[in-house]
């Protein structure tokens, strides 16, 4: 009965059951691994754990994920940065390394002996030489030939003491220990290192360029480190540039007209003599008024009066200015010029050299300004009321000076470029830079009339009065200009020294 109701086994079930049961017969090939007792295994050490989280992380990186994290670095045996020991034993030494983003290589981390810089140190250091072969730069001049300061000329005895008393109130209670770290000096560099001058310069647009970032820039971070809510920066990052004041009542800065009051009365004026010039002649007024733009700025934020939507925004103002020559002493060899002034009483290639310099000063009413062929540094400073104002000229200061006090002469000063800047910024930030511009401009700069190409005569006074708020006189013929000059601030007129008419 049982025997009927059991299911009846097919022979392919049959088949698959006799193979199966051959094969379990056989002996096993593979040996059993024995089972390590929990005491026997090595004990997992914490950075050993850290290293795989790192490894697992790292190979989910390389699915198409940055990682960027620093890894451990491990020598290769065998390697160049494998100690003799590991080498000879194979072992390897775990070094903290940094993975380099988007690759699969390891560097090592090799910190060298370094110097901390404060603001105090990058105050008192020397600048970078510069990497200038005067053989091959440019030959032209590019001091303005047919403009000569005329005034009152005067060294500036003073100045080195000037700034050093300077220095001292703004570092007085400095902390070293407490100081923030500004930069880092190695202490053995490499000779390609980048703080070294690798960039072959040979005309101004390169010199000025270093001169950007191995003072004005610098100093810009001392500044703000130091308390001045100061910034240098070009001529076209102000608000001076846009011809606005900064304040209603302000008369002198940019080319502000005063009061509102004045200012409405000013462009009545403005709109009655331009009714009566032609489309070319007001072409050559808005080529002339560009001609006004020095190279370097010393900016401050303020509050910007603005007539038309009655607002008082904060813009950057200029507040100093700075012009920039080739460091070539063929052509601009401010030491000799300086030393022949003061020595001997020959100014004549100072008058010619600080003629531009003066004229922007006296356009925009300040009362410091600085010239620099990157070598050699001369600051200005506008002294004097009334009719006969005084320009001081300081001595050349030297791109390799270091600020210290000799010992053997306590009286002798040597003051760095970069502490020269913060005398400046000093000055500024205290409100001390304004000029009293009580003078016509005849009696500060000279012209020297020149001739050009198609016989007319190049001016820069008339677009200098217009920015004092001052009209032009009826019937002045300097005025009167057909070509302008190609260039900043008439700068395709070098070379050739203007003969003055007498």
């Amino acid at each position: 009965m049982d025997r009927e109701l059991r299911p009846r086994e097919r022979p392919k079930d049959r088949d698959q059951r006799e193979a199966k049961s051959s094969r379990s017969d056989r002996p096993s090939r593979s040996r059993e691994r024995p089972r390590e007792r929990p005491s026997e295994r090595p004990r997992e050490r914490p950075e050993d754990r850290k290293q795989k989280g790192t490894a697992k992380s790292s190979e989910t990186d390389r699915l198409g994920h940055a990682n960027t994290s620093i890894l451990p670095y491990r020598p290769a045996h065998g390697s160049p940065h494998s100690s003799s020991s590991e080498r000879s034993s194979g072992s390897e030494r775990s070094n903290p390394g940094r993975r380099i983003p988007g690759s699969d290589y390891t560097r090592p981390h090799s910190i060298a002996d370094v110097t901390f810089l404060d603001a105090k140190d990058l105050t008192m250091a020397a600048l970078p030489d510069i990497n200038f072969i005067d053989n091959r730069a440019a030959q032209s001049s590019a001091v303005h030939s047919h403009l000569r300061f005329c005034a009152r000329l005067v060294l500036w005895e003073t100045f080195e003491h000037e700034v050093r008393k300077v220095f001292n109130d703004v570092f007085r209670n400095w902390d070293e220990d407490q100081s923030n770290i500004l930069s880092v000096e190695m202490d053995q560099q490499s000779p390609n290192s980048i703080v070294n001058e690798h960039y072959l310069c040979g005309e101004e647009l390169s010199t000025s360029g270093r001169y950007v970032q191995n003072v004005l820039h610098v100093m810009t971070a001392v500044g703000k480190e130091s308390g001045f809510d100061l910034q240098f920066g070009d001529w076209y990052s102000s608000f001076d540039h846009k011809g606005k004041s900064s304040t209603p009542s302000n008369t002198a800065g940019g080319t502000g007209k005063g009061t509102e009051k004045a200012r409405e009365k000013g462009k009545a004026k403005e709109r009655e003599r331009t009714q009566n010039k032609d489309d070319n002649e007001k072409e050559k007024v808005k080529v002339k008024e560009k001609r006004l733009i020095p190279d370097y700025a010393l900016l401050a934020k303020e509050k910007a009066w603005l007539s038309h939507t009655q607002k008082e925004p904060i813009e950057t103002f200029a507040r100093a200015l700075g012009e920039a020559k080739t460091p070539s002493k063929t052509v601009h060899d401010f030491s000799d010029w300086v030393e022949s002034a003061a020595r001997t009483g020959n100014d004549e290639k100072l008058r010619q050299l600080l003629g531009q310099v003066a004229n922007y000063m006296w356009g925009f009413g300040f009362k410091y300004a600085f010239v620099t062929n990157y070598t050699d540094t001369i600051f200005l400073k506008w002294e004097g009321k009334g009719p006969k104002p005084t320009l001081y000229y300081s001595n050349v200061i030297y791109f390799n000076n270091v600020s210290i006090k000799e010992k053997a002469r306590p009286n002798h000063l040597q003051v760095s470029v970069r502490e020269s800047m913060l005398f400046l910024q000093h000055k500024v930030s205290s409100g001390d830079w304004k000029a009293n511009v009580n003078c016509p401009l005849e009696a500060w700069v000279e012209e020297l009339k020149k001739e050009s190409e198609s016989g007319d005569t190049t001016s820069l006074i008339p677009s200098l009065e217009k920015a004092r708020g001052k009209p032009p006189q009826q019937g002045d013929s300097r005025g009167d200009q057909s070509k302008s000059s190609r260039g900043r601030g008439g700068r395709g007129e070098r070379g050739e020294r203007g003969e003055k008419k007498r």
